[in-house]
């Protein structure tokens, strides 16, 4: 057996928050100004962001950095 972490797909706001490194606050923040992907509804108390929109997400944010 592989002792590989395995990344979901689906990240609650715990874990995008350990994921991107950002605070559940400041994610809050982003995605009210619209300046993070929004969440998707799995079930109406369930809130949750799809890892590769949120990789996407996280690429654009370094491509802009570079091209300044």
């Amino acid at each position: 057996m592989s002792n590989k972490a395995i990344t979901p797909r689906w990240l609650r706001m715990k874990q995008l928050s350990d994921y991107t490194g950002f605070s559940p606050a400041y994610l809050y923040k982003l995605i009210s100004l619209g300046k993070f992907p929004a969440s998707k509804k799995i079930d109406p108390k369930i809130s949750v962001w799809e890892r590769t929109v949120v990789d996407e997400w996280m690429d654009s944010q370094v491509e802009h950095q570079e091209a300044l």
